[in-house]
Formats: C-alpha cells, structure tokens, sequence
C-alpha cells in the first residue's frame, strides 16, 4: 500500500535494531525476528 519493496526489509529491519526503544523491549528481539514481523506485515 505504502510502496516498500521485500528487498528492503534487510535495511529496515537493520535500521529498526539501532532504535532506542529495541533495549527497553521487555522481551529480547533479533533482527531476523524484527524482519519476519516485516514480512507478515506486508
């Protein structure tokens, strides 16, 4: 809907990991975990 391609969700699931809020996360999380919730997303 919005226009992101699959071949982006690398780059923004690299992008999403360096946000402040990833350590405050009550429950550890992945990039490839971050990435996956991308790819059901879309």
């Amino acid at each position: 809907e919005v226009g992101v391609k699959t071949d982006k969700i690398g780059d923004m699931a690299r992008d999403a990991m360096k946000s402040s809020h990833i350590p405050a996360n009550p429950r550890p999380i992945h990039e490839e975990e971050v990435a996956e919730v991308y790819r059901q997303a879309m």
